[in-house]
Order: structure tokens, then sequence, then C-alpha cells
């Protein structure tokens, strides 16, 4: 029977005890991100070094100044200072090679920090990278199926929204309208997440899989399934809450960092800000964490992971081979009437 232990703490315990993974994989991010913002920095240097404009962000926050510069650099190849996120992680990424190394990222560092919390190997970069590896392409076949049921689920979705909407965009205005909007996308953000749970769970019961040499990542789309019926509510509101939790740290970071823009020290807004995008990692392997004790609770059975594979016996048994008599002395029979 499965344990009914909190997977939402002892989750908390499994990204904890392997903390260097949330540590890579943030250095790892932030050190793309950097890299590939060195080239806005040229930019908005040329701009603002030797231009009075810039004392309406130098002295204070000038929403025209800011949206003046931003029209300058969108103009440029891959610019739009609003392609950053808060000055240090790009959301929208510049070119086809941050893009890439954003994607290996992805591909590396989640699978082997997946295995690490099942396999309880330390997280150390050679590891996570080692498993990244061998777990690449069947993370990439999980994206491309997660890709597919996305778009036949929330397509049609999105597109009755998008015609109800435009229904009471006639009939109904200000706020009455926005509640309709925000509704609307709430809906889809919840079945969205219902989504990207499930997937979730099919890329843990795929490394899962992986530790007992099976390969086929279509062996987890079943176990997924059933441990998230079994343990619905429990699993979606620990999503939910660890997602809450992590966003509602980034916008504080957020609002702090707006907040001091007109300080001419930057140094304490950029950290404020990267500690809310750590603190949005960390809720993210929480998750993971939590998603990983979910599956050890409920694990794949061996029998059917291996009964494809193994010999089918006969219904009948072999009768056991006679002894093999020895050769001997041809020896008379004995008979009564001899004697």
């Amino acid at each position: 029977m499965a344990m009914k232990r909190s997977i939402l703490l002892y989750g908390f315990w499994i990204s904890l005890k392997r903390g260097r993974a949330v540590l890579w994989t943030y250095a790892l991010n932030l050190g793309i991100a950097l890299l590939f913002s060195l080239r806005l920095h040229s930019q908005l240097s040329a701009m603002l070094d030797h231009s009075f404009a810039s004392q309406g962000l130098v002295n204070g926050f000038d929403l025209g100044t800011l949206l003046e510069v931003n029209r300058h650099l969108a103009l440029a190849p891959g610019g739009g200072i609003f392609r950053l996120f808060m000055g240090a992680v790009p959301v929208m990424n510049q070119s086809a090679g941050v893009t890439i190394l954003f994607g290996l990222t992805y591909f590396l560092l989640v699978p082997g920090t997946l295995s690490v919390y099942q396999s309880g190997e330390r997280a150390r970069f050679s590891t996570l990278l080692h498993q990244g590896i061998l777990y690449f392409w069947r993370f990439l076949r999980i994206t491309i199926i997660s890709a597919i049921a996305f778009a036949i689920v929330l397509g049609p979705l999105g597109f009755v929204c998008g015609k109800i909407l435009d229904r009471l965009d006639e009939h109904v205005l200000g706020r009455n309208y926005f509640l309709c909007f925000l509704t609307c996308a709430l809906l889809l953000l919840l079945i969205a997440a219902v989504l990207r749970l499930y997937f979730d769970l099919v890329e843990t019961y795929t490394i899962q899989l992986g530790l007992r040499d099976d390969r086929r990542v279509r062996r987890a789309l079943g176990p997924a399934l059933h441990a998230l019926r079994k343990n619905f509510f429990r699993a979606y509101g620990s999503f939910l809450l660890l997602a809450v939790l992590g966003y509602a740290a980034l916008a504080v970071a957020m609002w702090i960092g707006v907040k001091g823009l007109a300080q001419p020290a930057v140094l304490p807004s950029f950290l404020v800000e990267q500690l809310g995008i750590f603190a949005l990692f960390a809720a993210r392997f929480w998750q993971r964490g939590a998603e990983t004790a979910l599956t050890l609770d409920y694990p794949i059975p061996i029998r059917n992971i291996h009964h494809e594979h193994a010999p089918i016996a006969d219904a009948v048994p072999n009768p056991e081979p006679e002894v093999p008599s020895l050769p001997g002395p041809d020896l008379a029979v004995y008979r009564p009437e001899d004697s």
C-alpha cells in the first residue's frame, strides 16, 4: 500500500538535501543571461552616457524617457529594453544562440536533478550533466508530446474564450469586462497547470524507468495518470501553492527593484531582484521534489516493466527425465523353478 506522507514536506526535504542542483541551475542561467546582456549594455551606454535625457532615469523614474530608449533599441536587431527581465535575465531571447543555450540548460540540468532526487546521488555538476545527456532525447520526446497536448487542449478553449469575450465586449464595459477576461485567463491557467503537473510526473516516472534500464517513455504515461488521479487534490494543491509562493516572491522583488530604480547605486536593487528570481527557481525545484515524493510513494511495479521481455512459461511443465541406467554385466534372470 502506498504511503500517505506529506509530499509537500518530503519534497522540501528532497530538494533541500540536493540543494546544489538549484544553485547550479541558477548560476548557469544567470551566466548565460549576463553574457548575452553585454550587447544591450553597450547600446545603452552609447545612448545614455552622454545624454541629458538620461537624467530622467538617473535622478528619477521617467516612463516617457524609458519608452523612448526602448523605441530606439527596438529599431536595432535584437533590441528592446523590455526584453530584459529586471535588467539581468532575458525573457524574450535576443538571438537564436541564447534560445539554444537556455534549452540545453533545461534538457541537461532538469533530468539530472530528477535523477539525483531519486537515486540519492550527490548533486555534482558532472553528475547532473552526465544524467542530462543520458535522458536528453527522452525529455525532448516528452516536450514534443506535451506541446501537442497543450495545443489540443488549450487551443480550442482559448478560441472559445476569445469568442465569448468578443461577444461580451459589445455589451459589457469597464470593470465587469475585466473580471470576465480575468476569469477566462484564470481558467486557462488552471487547466494549463494540470497539464504541466501531469507531464512533470511523466518526466519523473521516465527517470524511474531509466534507473531500471527501461528507456520507453510511453511506459511512464499510464503510471503518471494513475498517480495524478489517485492524488489529484494534494498533488495539484501543492503544485499551485508552490507556484503562487514563487511568483509572489518574484513580484515583491520586482516591486522593490522598481522602487529603487532612481537610486544612484543599482547593486542593492540588482541583488534583491536576483533573490526573487532565485526564490522562483527554488519553488520550482520544490515542486519537482514534491512530484518525486509522489512517484516514490507510487512506484511502477517491476513486473509491469519487464513482463514484455520475460520468457513465456510452458502451460504443462515437462516431466522429469528418467535416470539413465548404467551398463553392467548380463545377469541371468532368477526364476523360482530353477532352485
